[in-house]
């Protein structure tokens, strides 16, 4: 038999019967969302909609033009 365990939870092995067994022994509480970390979110995602935007506006080399 082995048992991990991380973060409240426990997966245990018992290898004698095959069972496998997870429990968590403190209730898991919601994680709040951190109003900080929203901005750096928002700022990825507009920088990378401006490297899509400019992508698409910049002439495509190697094809003719149509």
């Amino acid at each position: 038999m082995w048992t991990g365990a991380a973060a409240g939870q426990t997966l245990t092995f018992d290898e004698a019967t095959g069972r496998l067994v997870f429990s968590a022994s403190t209730p898991g509480g919601v994680p709040e969302i951190d109003p900080r970390g929203l901005g750096t979110v928002l700022a990825l995602v507009a920088g990378a909609l401006g490297m899509a935007e400019l992508r698409l506006r910049r002439p495509r080399r190697g094809r003719p033009a149509s």
